[in-house]
């Protein structure tokens, strides 16, 4: 079938789809501003990173935790896991983290 022509996607489609990708484009744009943030002040990107860019820049840990988390799993990213692993398991100790 040489001569068949790739079904074209409704208008519709095409901005639902841009919609997700813009959404996975500034959750990403975020994420890099906050590791940039953390990493100008030595710090690893993790969980309790992310709650002291919370502070710093005013803003509810929350939705500083989740659009990272979310940007992370739209790029493959495992950090925010590991990082909240890490301290979870930190506090169930009762040890204090780095940083």
């Amino acid at each position: 079938m040489a001569g068949v022509l790739p079904r074209r996607r409704g208008p519709l489609k095409l901005l639902a789809d841009n919609e997700l990708r813009g959404d996975a484009k500034r959750e990403i744009q975020y994420r890099n501003l906050v590791e940039t943030w953390a990493s100008a002040r030595g710090l690893e990107l993790d969980a309790r990173t992310m709650t002291s860019y919370a502070a710093a820049t005013f803003q509810d840990p929350k939705v500083v935790k989740e659009t990272c988390r979310k940007a992370e799993e739209s790029r493959g990213h495992r950090t925010v896991r590991r990082g909240r692993r890490e301290g979870a398991q930190g506090e169930l100790d009762g040890q204090e983290g780095e940083g």
